[in-house]
């Protein structure tokens, strides 16, 4: 394998190459939006971060339906020790200390990062070559890279579309794996409920305060929230809330409250509004951990209305830690009247 990757780099010169396939989902030039991606995630420009001095190694992805991903940045600045940085828009941001020995492996990972893989010789020709759907788009940075401790050059950069994507698609993930596990509060998010190690990183990102609790509460109501497929409706439901006799539901105005398990009125009335409107979709976007035993949530409940029309409805949740039962309890839900999405 590494024969057959040495003669690919062989074959192709040797020297970067920009991928001209930038388009995303959306057709939307990527590669000509790059700065501007950059600034929205709160990243300075790549030569920026050359011209201080700063040895950097970082990724700028576009999944499959064209939204701009929390950028990876591995950063030694002058005069400090190396850290990654998970940067977000609107200023979200979380970063961690790197080991030396994580440092030299991205540095490792690094080498070949802005590569693009030569077909091997007499490679039969792919039918489906030209059938790819939701392809990410992924651009490594690199300034003032280092390889065994022998300068780089000064800046480096390419684009790869994850259809027949190669080393630069593969050191993009590789590095959000990497990232992660610098975060072992992200880390314990279920992978079954994500795409991949970046989704989980951009879900940690919106996390503000105790982020294990934080986590914990996440993996039990899950990132989805609405029940799938239950039989049971109601004890799906009562099982995500775990409503005690105090827990207050306020539904576009319609209140209930009350515990009870599978039998209680607020699983109850879940399930049936679920029942009575199949589409129902909910969506957490925030979560607010003020302590390790209270946590402050907001987002959406989506459906589809007459004649198909989208609808929405933004949310707020108040949870609390019960020690009793060792799981997260629903306090308060309030849920605005849905309205026509615009």
């Amino acid at each position: 394998m590494l024969a057959a990757l040495m003669l690919s780099l062989a074959l192709s010169g040797q020297t970067p190459q920009t991928d001209q396939s930038c388009s995303d989902d959306n057709g939307v030039d990527r590669c000509a939006r790059l700065t501007e991606d950059a600034r929205a995630l709160g990243m300075a420009t790549l030569d920026v971060e050359q011209a201080t001095g700063t040895e950097v190694y970082r990724i700028i992805q576009i999944d499959g339906y064209g939204r701009l991903m929390p950028g990876i940045a591995y950063e030694r600045r002058t005069g400090s020790s190396p850290q990654v940085v998970v940067y977000g828009k609107e200023g979200a941001r979380m970063s961690a200390p790197v080991s030396p020995e994580a440092w030299r492996t991205v540095q490792s990972m690094a080498r070949f990062a802005d590569r693009e893989l030569a077909p091997l010789p007499d490679e039969p020709a792919n039918p489906l070559a030209g059938i790819c759907l939701h392809s990410w788009l992924s651009t490594p940075e690199i300034a003032n890279g280092a390889r065994r401790g022998v300068p780089d050059q000064p800046v480096r950069r390419r684009t790869e579309s994850a259809c027949g994507g190669g080393l630069t698609t593969t050191f993009a993930f590789d590095l959000a794996s990497m990232a992660i596990k610098a975060f072992p509060d992200c880390d314990l998010l279920d992978k079954s409920e994500y795409r991949n190690d970046m989704t989980r990183l951009e879900q940690c990102l919106r996390f503000k305060g105790d982020r294990l609790a934080a986590v914990e509460l996440m993996n039990q109501v899950g990132w989805r929230f609405v029940p799938d497929d239950a039989e049971d409706k109601a004890l799906a439901w009562a099982r995500r809330l775990q409503p005690t006799q105090t827990t207050r539901l306020d539904w576009g105005g319609t209140v209930t409250t009350g515990g009870g398990g599978a039998r209680s009125p607020v699983a109850a009335f879940l399930a049936r509004f679920q029942t009575d409107n199949p589409s129902l979709r909910g969506y957490i976007s925030t979560l607010d951990a003020k302590s390790s035993t209270q946590i402050e949530a907001t987002g959406r409940m989506d459906m589809s209305g007459p004649d198909d029309t989208d609808l929405t409805a933004p949310f707020t949740q108040t949870w609390v830690w019960d020690p009793n039962s060792l799981g997260w309890t629903l306090e308060t839900w309030i849920v605005q009247p849905f309205v026509p999405v615009r």
